[in-house]
């Protein structure tokens, strides 16, 4: 794991798999991610809740990426 939070590692990421990297690359960072939308807020989820609304969570993601 701590191979693939390496920047080495994390600067394939923004292109290969269109996601921001787990880490800052800072200036590495492609500019095309400079004309994405930034999201106003950001969630963060504990462990313990997410194992608790799991079920949940998942078919609420399910009903958005049906639409």
């Amino acid at each position: 794991m701590e191979f693939m939070l390496s920047p080495a590692f994390q600067r394939h990421i923004p292109l290969k798999n269109v996601m921001y990297p787990a880490v800052d690359l800072g200036d590495e960072l492609p500019e095309v991610f400079d004309r994405l939308i930034h999201p106003s807020k950001a969630l963060f989820l504990e462990p313990a809740e997410v194992a608790r609304e799991r079920r949940s969570l998942v078919n609420v993601w399910l009903d958005a990426m049906t639409r």
